[in-house]
């Protein structure tokens, strides 16, 4: 064993950089070091994802940046519930979704029979039955897009009423039932959205009907007020910012610095080590800077938050740099076939877990986001 690891080393050490002539167990030990170094990074790009990324996203965009660490307006109670999944429990704090669909939505079979006698369809015919049942799901759902639109616009009391709302753009063709229409001037469309509420939220969410849903009224717009506040993300408060700060400046300066001194005493060409040597020290230093930046006032707050993903990018790639470089730095040409080996079977391992585990989970997130907006 001891004859093939000499092997592996190029057998003579003779004259040469620092790093090539500490014993052979050692650079293996500090070899085992970098790549446990670079795993631990991908353990924190992992986690990174589940605490910021937003659904379908691999790592956070300058959205998720922007409200993690400056600030921005979410979304009002209504408007969540009018969003989220129909998949999930159909009370306040799930979805209301289902409402504006077959599962939950009153009056269901009663529209069918309608769109039924208006396009003459035979409802014992399963084809023009399901072709009804397209349509007034597309009606539906036309009546809830109206409604997050009218949220979306600062829900004015002004237009709530008989007045209506009016749809402009793309919102003009959405497939409402007339009987939700208001009249207006010629080329416009207005929506009685206090008309969708009774009929769609009502009939469980009034007062008159009893039961426990009765205890969240929607029947006046005063009562529809309680539930139109948006919940704004503040950014990660001085707090958070001052523990995370001590922790990261502390223990990262230690790991940097190690990686960092490793790879220095590595015979690449000196610029070569002056400027990657202690490049992720530097570049951590600045990203934890940008953190602290982003909560200034608008513009700037937003464009330091933006900031951080160039920081934390750059903070990868040193490291990377240091870990990829110095292991081969460490040995002669045949450790270095031994590294470059066991590099590219990490690489291949990576694909694998990005073919079959990362990207099926993406397009799901993605999938439900999707089915949110819609």
């Amino acid at each position: 064993m001891l004859k093939t690891l000499k092997w592996l080393d190029g057998l003579s050490h003779g004259k040469g950089a620092v790093s090539t002539e500490w014993p052979l167990p050692a650079r293996i030990v500090i070899v085992c070091f970098l790549f446990a170094v670079g795993l631990g990074f991908i353990s924190a790009l992992v986690n990174l994802h589940f605490q910021e990324a937003g659904p379908g996203n691999l790592l956070p965009d300058a959205t998720d940046v922007i409200r993690a660490y400056h600030g921005a307006s979410g979304k009002s109670q209504l408007e969540r519930l009018l969003t989220e999944p129909e998949s999930l429990p159909f009370n306040g704090s799930g979805s209301m979704r289902a409402a504006f669909t077959e599962k939950k939505g009153g009056g269901f079979k009663a529209d069918m029979k309608a769109v039924a006698a208006e396009k003459a369809f035979d409802l014992s015919n399963p084809s023009e039955a399901a072709h009804a049942k397209s349509l007034v799901l597309k009606e539906r759902n036309g009546e809830r897009l109206a409604l997050l639109a009218w949220i979306r616009s600062g829900a004015p009391e002004t237009t709530y009423d008989e007045v209506g709302f009016e749809l402009k753009g793309d919102l003009a063709k959405l497939p409402i039932s007339k009987e939700y229409l208001v009249k207006g001037e010629a080329g416009t469309v207005k929506v009685h959205l206090q008309a969708i509420i009774h009929d769609r939220c009502c009939r469980c969410h009034s007062y008159k009907v009893g039961g426990s849903a009765s205890r969240y009224s929607l029947e006046t717009f005063e009562d529809l007020q309680g539930y139109l506040g948006v919940d704004s993300y503040q950014g990660k408060s001085l707090e958070h910012l001052a523990l995370t700060t001590h922790i990261h400046l502390l223990a990262f300066s230690i790991l940097y610095g190690l990686t960092g001194i490793l790879f220095s005493l590595t015979g690449w060409p000196t610029w070569i080590r002056i400027l990657i040597a202690p490049a992720a020290l530097i570049f951590s230093v600045m990203d934890i800077a940008f953190w602290w930046l982003a909560r200034m006032d608008p513009p700037y707050g937003s464009l330091f938050a933006q900031l951080i993903m160039v920081s934390g990018g750059l903070v990868g790639l040193a490291l990377g740099a240091q870990i990829v470089l110095g292991s081969f730095g460490l040995f002669r040409w045949r450790g270095k076939i031994v590294i470059a080996a066991i590099m590219a079977i990490g690489a291949l391992i990576g694909l694998g877990a990005k073919l079959w585990v990362v990207d099926p989970y993406l397009a799901k997130m993605t999938h439900v986001a999707v089915e949110t907006e819609e």
